[in-house]
Formats: C-alpha cells, structure tokens, sequence
C-alpha cells in the first residue's frame, strides 16, 4: 500500500528539479503534463530545487534536450540544422 501522508503536490514543467535529502538522488521533469507531481525517494518527499535544468526545443522537429551539466558557455545545441531554443523553466505550481 502506498503512503498516504500530505505531501506538497506540483504541476509538473520542464526543467524542475527535486532532490531526495536521505540518498542524494535527483529527478528532472522532462515533459509536464496535467496530473500532480510528488515525488518520493527513500520513503520520504523530494525537495524542489530553485535552480531549473535548462531545457531546449528544436522549432523544425519538436525534439527536446535537458543541459545536466554545463562546462562552458560555449553550448549551441543544433538540430535540424539550427540552434535549438531555450524553453524558460518556471517556478513550481503548488496545488
């Protein structure tokens, strides 16, 4: 049986970011969609980091990437034969 107890629900978007607190694990919203989002890892909810995961769209195909890590600035994700556009991350919507 799953665990019952009030946790703070989000309406999933790209690029947010959570983190379990016990193991370090961490989880990135690719695609939203309309349910509610609550994410759970050694049996205790996740924290929601401020920090977004960049994400970009190619406007030709519709292909998405999440930027992990960033060793430069010097990124220009190319798809289709063009840069790709960033998609600007929002805050967290609390249900």
């Amino acid at each position: 049986m799953k665990n019952q107890r009030s946790r703070q629900q989000y309406r999933p978007r790209p690029g947010q970011r959570f983190r379990c607190l016990v193991c370090g694990a961490e989880v990135t919203v690719i695609r939203g969609g309309s349910g509610h989002f609550s994410p759970v890892c050694c049996n205790q909810p996740m924290v929601f980091l401020r920090q977004p995961v960049p994400m970009y769209r190619c406007s030709v195909c519709g292909s998405e990437i999440a930027l992990i890590r960033r060793k430069s600035d010097n990124l220009d994700p190319i798809c289709c034969n063009i840069s790709m556009d960033l998609i600007r991350a929002t805050e967290p919507g609390a249900a």
